[in-house]
């Protein structure tokens, strides 16, 4: 098990090193911030944005 802290609060979350998969979704079980993995060595988490906020913004492909 790893801890990693929540980029909003700061508490710390378990996650098990082994299983977290780049791109899992994950919430904040303290504040409720929805959270993504982004890097897995070591492991990170950022503030997740919803698919339609990429599609609208930077299109299919990443860009605009």
């Amino acid at each position: 098990m790893t801890n990693i802290g929540c980029p909003s609060c700061g508490i710390e979350i378990k996650l098990d090193a082994k299983k977290t998969k780049l791109g899992e979704f994950l919430s904040c079980q303290e504040c409720g911030t929805r959270l993504e993995v982004v890097w897995l060595d070591p492991i990170e988490l950022d503030f997740a944005f919803e698919e339609s906020f990429y599609y609208k913004e930077f299109g299919e492909l990443g860009l605009h």
